[in-house]
């Protein structure tokens, strides 16, 4: 029907929302990446613009919301210092399901750690 469309409609604008949020959120020191991820995204509910049936648009939401999710989640842009370092900030939404401590370890020990192993 005519309101169930609307629905269908206003939760596939309202994924795409959330999505490009999470990537501004995320990459917000890093212009080329929001552009990036926008035409990305764009690109990809797109390609998606004809799916008529509706169960194929619930899980289309369903990845876009999982999409979602792991940028806020599971990803924290680190930026280059002058030192040649990389400065990761961890928010909030980071750690909220960590129950022991979180390790750090630099791309030098990690790597030595790959190729010992």
């Amino acid at each position: 029907t005519q309101s169930t469309w609307g629905r269908i409609v206003m939760s596939v604008t309202q994924a795409y929302r959330r999505l490009l949020k999470a990537q501004r959120n995320l990459f917000r020191q890093d212009n080329e990446m929001i552009i990036r991820g926008l035409q990305e995204t764009r690109k990809i509910f797109r390609s998606n613009k004809d799916v008529q049936d509706a169960n194929e648009i619930r899980k289309l939401i369903s990845e876009a919301d999982d999409a979602t999710y792991f940028l806020t989640h599971n990803l924290a842009q680190g930026v280059l210092q002058a030192d040649g370092n990389y400065a990761v900030k961890l928010e909030k939404n980071h750690v909220q399901d960590v129950d022991r401590p979180i390790q750090v370890k630099s791309i030098a020990d990690a790597t030595k750690e790959a190729a010992s192993s």
